[in-house]
């Protein structure tokens, strides 16, 4: 039986799967596989069931351990069923359908995804958050491939552009800090040479790998909720493609 499951995406997230750059997602493990001051093994239904580190090396083991804490399903080598996840995203409807319910909204009524593009029509109504979309209106489904656990820092490059990260050879025209806090993203920035005089288009050093750039897209939305880089957290690393 295939099992639906709805993902937040952001915007440039949204526009790398739509583009078949994002075939991976890592999101946070929670709870986090850490050392309990006791080894006594908890209840399965336990709420505050946690692992040992020693006990979750593998994909295989972590879902053996506590299963109803994978919200993706299970790996190749559990016997895999495939399960779907449906996108959550940014969206808007018809400015009549203003104060209308998103749960009661007609289903021809025309809709806006903040991802391709922030300018309102006049007939347009406010953006809605993403957790609202109904599942008629998402546009992106995606088959889970297989599932597996790491550490985020674990990423290879290969992985890291997989993960819909912009190329290190891309620069692009407007500043993006969630891609690098030195240049935006964009690859180059200016400094200070000889007597104090600015050198213009210095490369930078700080994002120019895949992983790098991947590093600071995840700082920019998990460090704030304490799983930033530093932490190296526990993460379900999603393979997927889009359904056509």
């Amino acid at each position: 039986m295939v099992k639906e499951r709805p993902i937040l995406f952001n915007g440039e997230m949204v526009r790398a799967v739509l583009d078949g750059r994002k075939t991976q997602t890592r999101r946070v493990m929670k709870p986090q596989p850490e050392p309990m001051p006791s080894d006594l093994p908890r209840s399965k239904h336990d709420s505050g069931w946690w692992w040992s580190c020693s006990r979750v090396q593998s994909m295989v083991d972590a879902i053996r351990e506590a299963p109803q804490f994978s919200p993706y399903g299970y790996g190749k080598r559990e016997g895999w069923t495939k399960d779907r996840l449906y996108c959550r995203e940014t969206w808007a409807t018809e400015l009549r359908y203003e104060h209308v319910k998103p749960s009661d909204l007609p289903r021809d009524a025309k809709i806006w995804y903040a991802a391709d593009g922030r300018d309102k029509a006049p007939d347009q109504g406010r953006w809605r958050p993403s957790i609202h979309i109904p599942r008629w209106m998402s546009r992106i489904t995606l088959e889970v491939l297989d599932v597996r656990v790491e550490r985020v820092q674990e990423i290879s490059e290969a992985d890291a552009k997989s993960e819909g990260t912009r190329s290190d050879m891309e620069e692009i025209e407007e500043h993006d800090w969630s891609l690098c806090p030195k240049c935006g993203g964009t690859l180059l920035y200016d400094d200070c040479g000889p007597c104090f005089g600015v050198v213009f288009d210095n490369d930078c050093h700080e994002c120019d790998t895949y992983k790098k750039r991947f590093m600071h897209l995840w700082n920019s939305i998990n460090a704030k909720r304490g799983f930033g880089w530093d932490v190296n957290p526990w993460v379900w690393v999603v393979e997927t493609e889009v359904v056509r």
